[in-house]
């Protein structure tokens, strides 16, 4: 029983993990198209 539930908290770890990334992702290409907008304007 144990067990189950460390194995449950880590696969609730690793996908949090997953989402943190992606949200990273996309605010990092959030920053780059604006950034580009940027350069483009000047």
């Amino acid at each position: 029983m144990i067990k189950e539930v460390r194995k449950g908290g880590i696969m609730r770890i690793e996908s949090q993990k997953l989402i943190a990334m992606l949200l990273a992702q996309k605010l990092k290409d959030k920053i780059d198209k604006r950034r580009q907008q940027y350069a483009a304007g000047k």
